[in-house]
């Protein structure tokens, strides 16, 4: 029936308006059928009785820990003690030059237990060059890279190993939280508290329904040694490009789809008794912090998505979960920029109101859980903080998109190295300015001994030969020359080891 003239319908449809609405609508069922059912459904393997009895086939004396360290934080000592608290078969402990003596000090200091801890010196700066000279002191099945900021419980590597009775298993990661630096914990230690539940969310998900990930924390990560005892590893994970640039971080990212490309299977422990602690920074850090983790992010996804593709045979749910998750940002951005320019066109700010409720009730339900499934469980104080996360949210879908349009750009942002234009990595001993080109760190002089080294191929012979220094203990200080080559086949044909007798005393 036709209006009459001056009435207007009570409804008009708004394309503008509503298309928000819509792709609110798909993010929430895109969340619930890919992450939030799933990862209910989820449920860790158990420490069995078993294991400690010794009747099953691994134990944590299958492990061999590889740590690499840069400047250690004042933690440092704790942790090491709740890595030898875990019983590995060996800690090696990779170490820069200017802080080989340091590290020595701290290692004196600690009852190494039935563990074997080397510390060896790496005079080639960055965290690759690091984990792959430790691998050479690897005899062991299992190899666990951790980050020297890493705080154990007591039966993390018990938990760590029990997916590996599977002898197809080939990798494994941990659940992790937030621990501060200070006394007590700031504002960023609870947002990021926060954002590691919600990544685990994806984790348990895509772990239930057939396995994967896109990413075994680096300060954490278990894998079969196997899998690095191929002869073009090192070529892989040394020499790794994107866009014809070498990339120097994103480690843990390039092992995981190395993984994911082999024949091997994937798992993660979430749960309580496999979960370590970590230290995040604040202010300006932290940002370069999350800006370099995007990027790699990036770059990572886009390999594993569209380059590689071994994913969406091995794991589809993980590559539709990847894929949603590379949409999320620019859906998070458009919709409040929609609706708001909307509202102020329009002259109703009825609309966003309804918008921010909108927000404040999704979000506020997608993060309960964190205060009710969590383990251990967070102060209730903390509820007053999901108000602040939520924003932290979607700044961090801003930093994203950033990061999608600075892919060339490598700075590592928290470290006092930087990336140079003929792709060496610098120590600079001056945190980096997040405003300074990468190529400036060419043209700054190094400081007294941290001479700018590395290239943009890593030469086999060169690398090789060139002499590791690495403590033992047996006769006090001392340093030994080895050669790599050497080491890598005594590595992993001896069986002999330094260990603390009980009587005799600790070495190392």
């Amino acid at each position: 029936m036709p209006l009459k003239e001056g009435n207007t319908p009570w409804f008009h449809f708004d394309p503008v308006l509503f298309l928000p609405l819509w792709i609110g609508i798909w993010r929430w069922g895109a969340y619930l059928i890919l992450k939030g059912i799933p990862s209910l459904l989820y449920k860790p393997i158990p420490i069995s009785e078993e294991l400690e009895q010794g009747h099953l086939p691994v134990s944590t004396q299958m492990m061999t820990m590889i740590i690499p360290v840069y400047m250690p934080e004042p933690g440092f000592e704790e942790c090491l003690q709740s890595w030898v608290d875990n019983r590995p078969k060996t800690i090696v402990i990779v170490v820069d030059t200017n802080s080989y003596q340091q590290v020595l000090n701290i290692v004196e200091t600690v009852n190494p237990r039935a563990t074997i801890i080397r510390v060896v010196e790496e005079s080639k700066p960055g965290k690759r060059a690091a984990m792959y000279t430790g691998l050479a002191y690897v005899d062991t099945e299992i190899t666990v890279f951790a980050d020297d900021d890493a705080l154990y419980g007591p039966a993390v590597l018990k938990s760590l190993i029990m997916p590996f009775k599977d002898p197809a298993m080939g990798g494994c990661g941990t659940r992790q939280i937030a621990r501060p630096k200070a006394d007590k914990f700031c504002f960023s230690d609870i947002m990021m508290d926060m954002r590691l539940y919600q990544r685990y969310l994806e984790y348990r998900a895509t772990t239930f329904m057939g396995g994967g990930s896109t990413c075994l924390s680096g300060r954490t990560m278990a894998y079969r040694t196997q899998l690095f005892r191929f002869d073009g590893f090192k070529n892989y994970f040394l020499n790794e490009h994107f866009a014809g640039q070498l990339q120097l971080s994103g480690d843990d990212k390039c092992l995981t789809r190395l993984c994911i490309m082999s024949d091997y299977k994937m798992w993660h422990q979430i749960c309580e008794v496999c979960t370590l602690s970590t230290q995040f920074e604040a202010g300006a850090k932290l940002r370069a912090q999350l800006l370099r983790w995007s990027r790699n992010s990036w770059r990572s996804d886009i390999k594993m998505l569209f380059l590689e593709r071994s994913v969406w045979r091995k794991y589809p749910w993980l590559a539709v979960t990847s894929l949603d998750k590379m949409i999320s940002p620019f859906t998070m951005v458009y919709g409040p920029m929609a609706v708001l320019f909307y509202a102020f066109w329009e002259q109703n700010m009825f609309i966003l109101v309804a918008f921010a409720c909108y927000i404040l009730v999704t979000r506020v339900m997608k993060t309960v859980m964190y205060f009710t499934w969590s383990r251990p469980r967070p102060p209730c104080r903390w509820f007053w903080y999901i108000g602040p996360f939520i924003f932290v949210q979607y700044w961090g879908a801003v930093i994203k998109l950033y990061a999608l349009c600075t892919l060339k750009d490598r700075r590592w942002g928290n470290r006092e190295v930087k990336v140079n234009a003929q792709n060496e990595i610098v120590r600079t001993g001056e945190f980096e300015d997040a405003e300074e080109e990468e190529g400036d760190a060419a043209a700054k002089e190094a400081p007294p001994g941290m001479s700018p080294e590395g290239s943009e191929e890593w030469d086999d012979q060169e690398y090789e030969q060139e002499g590791k220094h690495e403590y033992t203990g047996d006769v006090g200080l001392e340093m030994v020359d080895v050669d790599l080559e050497q080491e890598r086949e005594a590595a992993r044909h001896s069986q002999h080891a330094h260990q603390y007798s009980g009587g005799g005393g600790a070495v190392y």
